[in-house]
């Protein structure tokens, strides 16, 4: 007999507590939809507020299209936080590859690592290179979903700044 590795995953989602009278109390899934749905509620809501001086640079294909990325991220399929990679790559792009977006947007290298590790080197709904990981496909945890919402937002506002300033130094320019 040769050992043999097994990979398998447990998702503990349909845990149900039900009373005397067959009232259920408490929904495991319907907790974790309530959850998953109050933080991107919360994730649109602080955009909303910090971001209305940044919508002028709408024009910047690369702003725009990661502003839209954000805003698909965050709907209610497990899947759509995906998008949230797409705020990254733009910037990526834009800035001249990641060495240069994350000193030119002051990004903390532990967190910018952190969420290319969730997307990049995990089998989770929503992330990326999922066809190379041997383990079933699971749901981010909550705090995953809350590290990537938070870090895309942080990108999305530290480049909404970067281009706020780059216009600022323009009309100082032409004065």
């Amino acid at each position: 007999i040769e050992p043999h590795q097994l990979n398998a995953g447990i998702d503990i989602l349909g845990v149900r507590f039900v009373d005397g009278d067959g009232k259920i109390v408490f929904d495991a899934t319907e907790y974790e939809a309530e959850r998953a749905r109050q933080v991107r509620q919360k994730a649109r809501d602080e955009l909303r507020t910090e971001s209305a001086s940044f919508l002028k640079h709408l024009d910047d294909e690369y702003f725009r299209r990661a502003w839209e990325s954000f805003g698909l991220a965050l709907g209610a399929d497990e899947y759509a936080i995906g998008h949230l990679y797409d705020v990254r790559d733009a910037i990526v792009k834009k800035l001249g590859g990641e060495v240069h977006a994350r000193t030119i947007l002051k990004l903390k290298r532990a967190e910018w690592d952190d969420f290319g590790k969730i997307f990049n080197s995990e089998s989770v709904k929503g992330g990326r290179h999922n066809g190379l990981h041997p383990t079933p496909m699971r749901a981010m945890t909550h705090g995953q979903r809350e590290r990537v919402i938070r870090f895309a937002r942080t990108m999305l506002l530290a480049y909404g700044n970067y281009l706020e300033d780059r216009a600022t130094a323009a009309g100082k320019a032409t004065v």
